[in-house]
This record gives structure tokens, C-alpha cells and sequence, in this order.
């Protein structure tokens, strides 16, 4: 993958007369091709074909060897084939059931593609942003929470209008958010859910009294052992009552807990298709 590509450049649409979107949906960079082909093909060909092949056979070595770096740091570095979640979610060599992988490997994944793909993204767009000198060394990535929130919220203000696909002032969409616009949102919702609230979740074991209902248990029968602790058949009604009512609401903490997983992980799903640079 090129930093930039001489199709996309200022000359490019100088050429071809009708100017590439700087972002447009699917459906939008069909209908800007229909209309640059039909308009001018020859100077739609030289522009978005005739260059590429051009800036192919000048970089012809270069891109050799860039294609040898990248199939080491996909393969073994950056593992771009797989879904992996972070060590601080599932210890390495520890057995993990399918169905506990699959949130954090999905999460973590939005986590990377934010501060490792779209971080470097922000630096095109904004001067306060720096990619650090030793970024272009080989095998070196770049992490950045802040940068990685920034285009997100640049992706967030684009706009239907002449720059962000085939739109004029006539048109009945024009000014409306674009469909990148609100994929943006979305993904930096359910980032700052996995970053922010999910680690943040009170503990359901405590807020249901759960936790208390067992430790006094245990101070009621330290002298028999764990198992034996957990026999109510001797405990006070009270205790009873107090141990029946934490455990329904640890339940229902619990449900609320796994629905709202299931809820951002379907968001996350639905979302997929923008998860790209």
C-alpha cells in the first residue's frame, strides 16, 4: 500500500477535469465514476489508469521491497490474518473457551484499527498532530489513542457536498452528514465503550451484596471449611433473606451486563464494512 498514489493527486484532477471525492460512500464513488468516465474516458483514463501504471513501473523495486516488509509484518508483527485480543484481556497460553474470545478479539481489534490505523491518518489532517521520526523505520507502529479520536471526529463533520461525493447545492442531501460521517460516530461510540465503560462496570458480585452475603457467611463458620461454609441449613432467616435477594439481583446485573455486550458486539458487526484506511 502506497503513502500516496499520483490517480489521487492535484494533477490527477487537472487531467481528468472532473475532481475525485476526498470521501464518498460505495454507491457515491460509482456514480462519480459513471459520470468522470462518461464525461471525458480518455482524460478519466490517463488520470486514474495511465498514472498507476506509470507510478507502478518507477517504483517497480521499491515496491518489491515493500511487499517483502509487509508480508513479515502482516504475517508475523502486526498478524492482520487473525483476530487477537490483548494480553491484559486473555493471559497467553491460558485456555479460553470460543465464546469469551470473541468479545475482546472483535473489541480489541476496533481498539487497534482506531490508534494504529486511523492514528496516522490524523497527521495528514491535523498540524497538532506529529507521526514520530522513527514511524518510517521498518517494522515500527505507532500508537496514539488522542490521534486515532481526532480523525474520527474529522470523519464525523464530513458532509454531503462537492468535495464528499457527487453532490450540488440542489440537491436534497446536500449539507447532510455523509454515510462515512455517521459510520464514524458509531465506531467511536463503541471504542469509547470498550476503553472507557466496559473496564468501568461495577463489579456485579458487589453492587448486588453478593460479595457481603458470602464473607459473612464465611465469619459465621470459620471453623469448617469452604464448602461447608456455604450450607445455609443452620443460618438465621435474616441471612437467608439477604443471601436469596443479592443472588436474584446478581442475576439480573449479570443478564444486563451480557445483553448490553451482545448489543455493541451486533453494533460492532453492522459497522464492519467502515473498517478500513
Amino acid at each position: 500500500m502506497r503513502n500516496n498514489y499520483w490517480s489521487c493527486s492535484k494533477l490527477a484532477d487537472k487531467i481528468r477535469i472532473t475532481k475525485k471525492p476526498k470521501s464518498a460512500t460505495a454507491t457515491e464513488w460509482a456514480n462519480w465514476k459513471v459520470k468522470a468516465e462518461t464525461e471525458h474516458p480518455i482524460r478519466y483514463w490517463i488520470a486514474d489508469e495511465g498514472l498507476d501504471h506509470l507510478q507502478d513501473f518507477v517504483f517497480w523495486i521499491p515496491n518489491r521491497l515493500h511487499n517483502i516488509q509487509s508480508y513479515i509484518d502482516n504475517r508475523f508483527i502486526s498478524k492482520t490474518h487473525a483476530l487477537v485480543a490483548h494480553k491484559n484481556h486473555l493471559k497467553r497460553g491460558q485456555w479460553c473457551d470460543v465464546d469469551n474470545r470473541m468479545l475482546p478479539c472483535l473489541f480489541d481489534s476496533l481498539v487497534d484499527f482506531v490508534e494504529t490505523d486511523l492514528a496516522p491518518v490524523a497527521c495528514y489532517n491535523n498540524e497538532n498532530y506529529k507521526i514520530p521520526f522513527w514511524y518510517k523505520l521498518p517494522f515500527a507502529h505507532w500508537r496514539s489513542r488522542d490521534a486515532g479520536i481526532e480523525n474520527l471526529k474529522w470523519q464525523m463533520a464530513l458532509i454531503k457536498n462537492e468535495d464528499n461525493g457527487y453532490y450540488d447545492k440542489n440537491d436534497s442531501e446536500y449539507g447532510k452528514p455523509t454515510e462515512q460521517a455517521k459510520n464514524a460516530k458509531e465506531i467511536l461510540d463503541l471504542y469509547l465503550w470498550w476503553k472507557d465503560i466496559y473496564p468501568n462496570r461495577p463489579d456485579p458480585y458487589d453492587i448486588s451484596e453478593w460479595s457481603a452475603y458470602c464473607e459473612e457467611k464465611r465469619s459465621l463458620r470459620k471453623d469448617k471449611d469452604l464448602l461447608a461454609s456455604f450450607d445455609d441449613q443452620d443460618d438465621p432467616l435474616e441471612l437467608k433473606e439477604k443471601g436469596e435477594k443479592a443472588l436474584e439481583l446478581l442475576q439480573k446485573i449479570e443478564m444486563e451486563y451480557e445483553n448490553e455486550d451482545t448489543e455493541n458486539l451486533i453494533r460492532l458487526i453492522k459497522v464492519r464494512h467502515s473498517l478500513w484506511t
